[in-house]
């Protein structure tokens, strides 16, 4: 994955421990099961040198981060939330527009800036509202 921002570019390459055959040869696809085989952040940034961002992982599924999310969603007292990692239902709409906009930007061979398609209200603002 790859995006390009107004401040320079940065690159995430994930490799999951996903098994495609059974036993018997038989095709099949299972969700990662414990952490990445591999995992790199490159942050290229606008007019400096590109730099590498360690990427911490846990055990479980998707790097660790499954059994962190199954507990904040299921969990009668989930812990405290200490990295601010919660999303919105603001948030949320943010992600569905980011994919309308990649998917248009393939289409098209165009750049899409998303605050084109639709501009989201702070999320900091809404919070305060509450």
């Amino acid at each position: 994955m790859a995006i390009t921002g107004t401040r320079g570019r940065i690159e995430m390459d994930i490799v999951e421990n996903v098994n495609h055959l059974q036993g018997n040869g038989e095709a099949r696809m299972n969700a990662s099961k414990g952490p990445f085989k591999s995992a790199r952040i490159r942050v290229y940034p606008m007019f400096a040198l590109p730099y590498d961002v360690e990427v911490p992982t846990g055990d479980g599924g998707h790097g660790g981060a499954d059994p962190i999310l199954l507990e904040q969603l299921f969990s009668p007292t989930p812990p405290a939330d200490a990295f601010n990692r919660a999303a919105s239902h603001i948030d949320g709409a943010a992600s569905i527009l980011v994919g309308i906009a990649s998917n248009e930007s393939m289409r098209t061979g165009k750049m899409v800036v998303v605050d084109d398609l639709f501009v989201l209200p702070d999320k900091t603002a809404d919070e305060r509202d509450k």
